[in-house]
């Protein structure tokens, strides 16, 4: 049975518009793809492309200039967020702490060379990767190379090297206060658990892959199942545009505490 059939059984007794999500009528004449469709792909293992709202703009759909393909922002779950950016971010941070703790534990002559050192650790950290998971962990933070930490592997790693693991309440002012992550209106009823928009890992698809209709279930990857409402979609295009086109400023050597006190006649 394809997602749009269970929602249509799920919400037999509802409106079309439900907090957040629109659902499209089943009499629609003409089903067009649409900025802020909600778009489920059953093939993908990557939990970054088994859901995602498209940004492509209507005008733009509408005007065949996106060259059949659609971009596409996933929807993941706070798992995916905690061990695919936060964690590895979390223990990038304490990469000097590491680096100290793995030199004692492998006997490695702190006074050498930091470049040595680190050829060193990797050397002995590898090593002992296949039966020590937490040794691979250190291995690629010292590397550079961490990509993705398992919740578990987090906090054993923390663990061994005596260093507090960050609270759950933390990790979570996080997720809300990153300005490329948007909480999205629950979708559980249309069958979708997670419900973070992650905009830094935008993608695209051919727009040919996406079903708009149950008949097209069979033949294609994507499925449209919802659309996001307004204000949701614009004010997750407006992320995207904040995100990419953010412009990073050096630090302006100026303590303007100090002067604006000196200024105003503050002591």
């Amino acid at each position: 049975m394809s997602a749009i059939n269970r929602v249509g059984e799920r919400l037999s007794a509802v409106e079309d518009d439900i907090f957040g999500w629109t659902l499209e009528k089943i009499s629609a004449v003409k089903p067009c793809l649409r900025q802020g469709d909600l778009i489920v792909f059953s093939d993908y293992e990557d939990e970054t492309k088994r859901c995602a709202i498209v940004v492509t703009a209507d005008c733009d759909l509408e005007q065949k200039k996106h060259a059949n393909l659609v971009t596409l922002v996933p929807v993941v779950s706070e798992k995916t967020i905690l061990e695919r950016y936060l964690l590895p971010d979390d223990c990038n941070s304490k990469i000097d702490h590491i680096v100290k703790f793995a030199l004692k534990e492998y006997k490695i002559d702190e006074k050498l060379d930091h470049l040595v050192q680190v050829e060193l650790l990797i050397e002995a950290l590898s090593s002992d990767a296949k039966s020590d998971p937490i040794a691979l962990l250190m291995a690629e933070i010292i590397s550079d190379d961490l990509r993705e930490v398992s919740i578990e592997g987090y906090k054993d790693l923390l663990k061994r090297v005596k260093l507090h693991a960050k609270k759950a309440s933390s990790l979570a002012d996080q997720i809300a206060k990153r300005g490329d992550l948007m909480i999205l209106p629950d979708a559980q009823v249309l069958g979708v658990d997670a419900r973070i928009a992650w905009v830094r890992h935008v993608w695209q698809a051919p727009a040919s892959s996406i079903a708009l209709k149950t008949s097209d279930t069979s033949a294609r990857r994507g499925e449209r199942i919802a659309r996001l409402s307004s204000p949701f979609r614009y004010r997750l295009t407006q992320i995207m545009a904040q995100v990419f086109s953010d412009i990073g400023l050096p630090d302006v050597p100026l303590d303007l505490k100090k002067s604006v006190m000196e200024t105003f006649g503050d002591a």
